[in-house]
């Protein structure tokens, strides 16, 4: 689901259709991963079967008796609901998700990238959808339509940053992760988001480390603990990438760094 709602925002300003390449050697992951895609708006499907092996190097598809009889099934279903498919919208979305091409051009690691996808997931997996947003997108007034937006971006335009202000003044929610929308396009101070939040000394301490989940994160120890204030302060959560070290002007503060 996520690739395809990448390319359904990517779309969204010409209202093109989306489809998804879809590799089908995991017989066990194929149809889950093909309902998802589905569920998430692609129209058209593209099932990778390659081969045959005396042509391949690696493992092929072609062959792969396993793989062909979870795709001729996953066929057969989604044919079966091909009507209601084709003419179906996906549910309109309350919370969009920044994807930034001016962090992309600087960011120095995958940290925001890891950040990004596992905000999408914590969202999807409780059942909201997401749309991600760009900075055309959000310069371009897009955002009247949501009532949140989770910034995740390091750099942001100064026109995007505007028109961020604007959204929270007339009632949008801002959720922003460590060191997000504190340098502009050309990674310059931008204290535009940092005014709105209500903070004035900001320093963020970015690792120079691999941030993949399942091979870098488990290894590190945490640098430090985060705890809520009463009535949430049962909770804690490990510092593990970038950390964010604030002083609130007016800001409620509802959690504290060890």
């Amino acid at each position: 689901g996520y690739p395809v709602d990448v390319l359904r925002s990517a779309g969204s300003p010409h209202n093109l259709p989306v489809g998804m390449y879809l590799i089908s050697y995991n017989a066990d992951t194929l149809p889950l991963r093909t309902y998802s895609a589905l569920m998430h708006g692609a129209k058209i499907l593209n099932f990778y079967c390659y081969g045959p092996w005396y042509a391949f190097c690696d493992g092929s598809v072609s062959e792969n008796l396993p793989a062909q009889k979870a795709l001729a099934t996953v066929i057969r279903e989604v044919a079966a609901a091909d009507g209601y498919l084709r003419d179906g919208q996906v549910p309109k979305a309350a919370v969009a998700l920044s994807f930034f091409k001016s962090h992309e051009l600087w960011q120095q690691d995958t940290a925001i990238q890891v950040e990004r996808r596992n905000t999408y997931l914590a969202l999807t997996h409780d059942n909201y959808p997401v749309d991600f947003l760009d900075e055309a997108l959000v310069e371009g007034g897009k955002l009247a339509g949501y009532r949140v937006l989770y910034l995740v971006d390091s750099n942001v335009s100064r026109k995007a940053a505007e028109a961020i202000k604007a959204w929270v003044i007339g009632g949008g929610t801002l959720v922003t992760c460590a060191g997000a929308g504190l340098r502009d396009e050309y990674d310059e101070e931008l204290a535009t988001l940092k005014d709105l939040l209500e903070v004035t000394e900001v320093k963020v301490t970015k690792p120079n480390r691999g941030y993949r989940e399942r091979h870098d994160l488990p290894r590190y120890q945490p640098a430090d603990t985060v705890t809520f204030l009463p009535p949430f302060d049962a909770c804690q959560v490990p510092v593990i990438g970038y950390q964010e070290a604030l002083t609130p002007a007016s800001a409620t503060v509802v959690a504290t760094f060890g």
